[in-house]
């Protein structure tokens, strides 16, 4: 599991902000990872074996080359693409932290450095 690993070689390729109402998207085999910190969502994200709700405050793993769609009636998020050198993981990854005011500060550093 991605979240378990303690060394990881990664390359951040670009660090978004998403707002986004009533959207269904199907993503399809990309060649990067994410990780994202939901700010606010009402999301489903649903892989081939494993269907996600996310609400606010999850951060959440997205693998490379994984076909998931994405559902949402809300989904303002700060998102990571990288690639990753030395782990690899085979389906998405979420959990809510117990201090997510700290996730989020480390997500905004990221997104405005």
């Amino acid at each position: 599991m991605f979240f378990e690993n303690e060394i990881i070689d990664f390359k951040i390729l670009d660090v978004l902000a998403l707002k986004q109402d009533n959207i269904e998207t199907n993503n399809t085999g990309r060649n990067f990872y994410a990780l994202s910190f939901r700010i606010h969502a009402d999301t489903i994200l649903k892989s081939a074996t494993k269907e996600y709700y996310i609400t606010d405050n999850y951060i959440s793993f997205v693998p490379a080359r994984l076909n998931y769609n994405r559902t949402a009636k809300a989904d303002e998020l700060i998102v990571i693409h990288f690639e990753l050198i030395n782990c690899c993981a085979n389906d998405i990854e979420t959990f809510l932290p117990n201090e997510p005011e700290i996730f989020k500060s480390y997500f905004e550093e990221i997104l405005y450095f």
